[in-house]
């Protein structure tokens, strides 16, 4: 098979099939993760669609977005197309496409430098974008809207060697992997001491890799996590997101409360999971209006609906809990680190710049994790001198 036959062919319409999915969704009301939730889609999914529909469309927000009617006059000016990625590795290329009979000339060039980690490395997607990146402090995954998943970066204990099958969320741990397939299966592999890596039976909407532990939301609602099963106060009602960290547990309930557990005031005592769990409440936030967690080793961050962003935890030492003014969209916590993208799509981060981890790159961002994120039109990028900073360029 040559290379412009792999992957799926190009959709001959101004949205894709699944781009239609995500708006006629929106337009129905609600939140990405709502939305996500009744599409069975991870809500980094919904984020990359409704991104790519406002950059397609030229619209300035989800709410024009929702009252958008196609139009067949400004569909011909918008189904210009730029052919698939033509790459050689570190080597500038060219694309030419023509439209409306009009010569139309791309140069994009790519400049990979094999000893230059701290600028990030762009990796190309072909014909099937990534839609999803998650970042660990050893390795790396993307996942494609093809379903494809590729890992890179440490590979010591197995952890990016993805089984077979199609996948439609990932969340990388410490030295081990979690995805849900897309019949909505858990699967794990990697670093299996203490059976880290056997996920449990059931389908689930999304789930979490912590440093020791995973946890998972059923379709349900009902939470689920592994090895060693749930904290006696996570048993029972519906919940729509879940972050696991170092020793602690935070999840949000469908009405938008956030609850969290822990083994210690600061989340950080021990280096095991505590027999006994202490429930750490609400942490002074307000009953609703929450939707994204994200944990780190010892302190924990909350992204609201109204993209205001609070964190938690730990001494604060470093800084990694001081969240610069602004409103954001996407939120990641790190080991001694927090990033986050601002609703205009730039990268910020703050606490311990151990390695270059805080030097995020110049651009415009849909949604970060880890010392990755993923760019608006779908490429992504890694920074600092970690394992994960040299991004594939055969993510195509």
């Amino acid at each position: 098979m040559t290379r412009r036959e792999r992957g799926r062919p190009r959709h001959p319409g101004l949205l894709t099939p699944a781009e239609q999915r995500v708006l006629d969704e929106l337009r129905k009301g609600g939140t990405n993760a709502e939305i996500a939730v009744r599409l069975g889609i991870s809500p980094d999914a919904v984020k990359y669609h409704i991104s790519n529909m406002l950059g397609k469309l030229d619209l300035p927000d989800r709410h024009v977005l929702a009252a958008w009617r196609p139009d067949r006059e400004r569909r011909r000016w918008l189904r210009l197309a730029v052919p698939g990625v033509l790459a050689s590795v570190g080597r500038p290329f060219l694309w030419a496409g023509v439209a409306l009979g009009l010569g139309v000339v791309v140069v994009v060039a790519v400049l990979v430098a094999a000893g230059i980690r701290d600028e990030g490395l762009f990796a190309s997607l072909g014909e099937a974008p990534v839609v999803q990146v998650s970042g660990g402090p050893a390795h790396a995954c993307a996942l494609r809207d093809s379903g494809e998943l590729l890992c890179w970066g440490s590979n010591e204990y197995g952890q990016l060697e993805v089984p077979p099958g199609r996948y439609r969320m990932v969340s990388v741990g410490w030295m081990h992997t979690c995805a849900i397939r897309d019949s909505g299966e858990a699967v794990c592999w990697g670093d299996n001491r203490n059976a880290r890596s056997e996920a449990p039976e059931g389908t689930f909407l999304m789930l979490s890799t912590g440093m020791w532990k995973a946890c998972g939301v059923h379709t349900s609602g009902e939470l689920a996590c592994w090895p060693d099963g749930l904290p006696n106060a996570l048993y029972g009602g519906a919940w729509r997101w879940v972050a696991v960290g170092g020793n602690h547990i935070c999840a949000v309930r469908r009405s938008g409360e956030v609850r969290c557990w822990g083994a210690g005031p600061f989340f950080n005592q021990g280096d095991t999971w505590a027999a006994e769990w202490q429930d750490y409440g609400q942490q002074g936030l307000s009953e609703d209006g929450h939707w994204e967690v994200s944990a780190a080793a010892s302190h924990t961050c909350v992204l609201r609906d109204s993209g205001e962003v609070a964190c938690w935890g730990g001494d604060n030492s470093d800084g990694q809990r001081s969240v610069p003014a602004g409103s954001y969209r996407s939120i990641s916590a790190i080991v001694l680190q927090t990033c986050a993208v601002r609703e205009s799509g730039e990268i910020v981060c703050w606490g311990e710049n151990r390695a270059g981890s805080t030097d995020a790159p110049l651009g415009r961002y849909q949604s970060v994790s880890g010392t990755c994120a993923l760019r608006q039109e779908g490429g992504v990028v890694c920074w600092g001198e970690g394992p994960t900073a040299q991004v594939p360029i055969e993510l195509q």
